[in-house]
């Protein structure tokens, strides 16, 4: 019986040595190489360190081609991302460089990569800046082995999951959707434009999450584009000159759009603008039953939502629920992380193809003849 035990003991032993790394490595928070250390790559710096407070990630590195943008960060900081990457063997790759350095980098990637662990991609929204990009990005990740997503923050605020809650609990559909983007945006940050840096906002959360989400078809889709305006005083001319020096067209950004986007359903107006003060964030949702739904984001702070009813429904008259200052960018990241862990992606987190298509829509406003309905081909 001695020798009996000692030999099962021997063989849990045995096991216990081969697996215990795997049990170990479950409970290591993952490691997150950031690439851009701009206005955004600091904000998601500044709350990565409050999950990494939480043993939830580890930051690894951060990668910058502005050497004084470095300058006093506790981080091992690079200037060149294959030294970084190399050094780091990152988990996660969170890209928030400017607009128009995420294929760059996505390629970069793919190439350190190869042959190796690929690291989850959380890339600050949009995939790329143009369509052909996404198109090449589409055919190259669609099967990537790690997970991956596009930083649409609104789809992780809470008034947008009561405002589906409430739509789907009364049997509610709506009938047409007016979104309202606008801020004056600071020159000190540069811009592919309007259409792509702040419209797509609009566009993925309407298009590829709420009218979803309610069992509402949104395809196909047709757009139309009514105005647009260029303006160069919402960018450093310089600084953008460095971005584009074979692109004269973009030291004149669209600052300025107005469009529709029709589906079978529902009637989507949208207005965004770089140029306007103050910022205004907010969908106003024409529901059945005369029901009016209004979404506001970071409005001092808050996000709201407010429904109004004629007296003759049943529906409560007036309800408002705020929500103080959500961190739409940390429950973004808290999601990810859920989706890194098991692999099962929640709602919340955008397909390939709604990354894709939020690019190829946006860049159609800068490019389309004006009043005239243009279908967009989704896959």
């Amino acid at each position: 019986m001695h020798q009996f035990l000692k030999k099962v003991i021997s063989i849990l032993s045995c096991y216990l040595f081969l697996f215990l790394p795997i049990f170990l490595n479950a409970d290591t928070p993952p490691t997150v190489l950031i690439v851009g250390y701009g206005f955004m790559g600091s904000n998601h710096v500044k709350n990565l360190e409050a999950l990494q407070k939480n043993q939830l990630v580890t930051i690894a590195g951060i990668v910058d081609t502005d050497a004084k943008r470095l300058e006093g960060l506790s981080y091992p900081c690079f200037l060149d991302f294959f030294e970084a990457y190399e050094a780091v063997s990152p988990d996660i790759v969170a890209i928030t460089a400017n607009t128009q350095a995420h294929y760059a980098i996505i390629q970069n990637i793919l190439a350190a990569s190869e042959g190796k662990k690929a690291p989850a991609l959380f890339i600050e929204k949009p995939l790329v800046e143009t369509s052909a990009q996404a198109e090449q990005c589409l055919e190259q990740l669609q099967n990537y082995p790690a997970p991956l997503t596009c930083g649409y923050q609104f789809r992780n605020s809470p008034t947008v999951k009561s405002a589906i809650k409430f739509i789907n609990e009364n049997n509610l559909k709506i009938e047409n959707i007016r979104a309202v983007w606008q801020k004056k945006r600071l020159p000190t940050r540069p811009s592919a434009g309007v259409h792509l840096d702040e419209a797509t906002h609009p566009i993925d959360l309407i298009l590829n999450h709420l009218l979803p989400a309610v069992g509402m078809v949104n395809e196909p889709v047709s757009l139309v584009c009514h105005s647009r305006k260029y303006d160069d005083t919402m960018i450093d001319k310089q600084q953008q000159a460095m971005l584009y020096p074979y692109q004269p067209e973009q030291l004149l950004p669209l600052a300025e759009v107005a469009f529709e986007i029709q589906t079978p359903d529902t009637d989507i107006s949208v207005f965004s603008s770089f140029i306007r003060a103050p910022q205004v964030r907010e969908l106003t949702l024409h529901c059945s039953s005369d029901i009016i739904m209004k979404l506001n984001f970071d409005m001092n702070q808050t996000d709201q939502i407010s429904i109004s009813r004629p007296p003759h429904t049943s529906f409560r008259t007036l309800s408002i629920e705020s929500h103080q200052q959500p961190n739409k960018l940390l429950y973004e990241w808290h999601d990810f992380l859920q989706y890194y862990k098991t692999a099962a992606p929640s709602s919340t987190i955008p397909t390939l193809q709604d990354m894709v298509s939020a690019v190829q829509i946006t860049e159609m406003l800068s490019e389309m003849p004006l009043h005239q309905p243009m279908q967009v081909l989704r896959k």
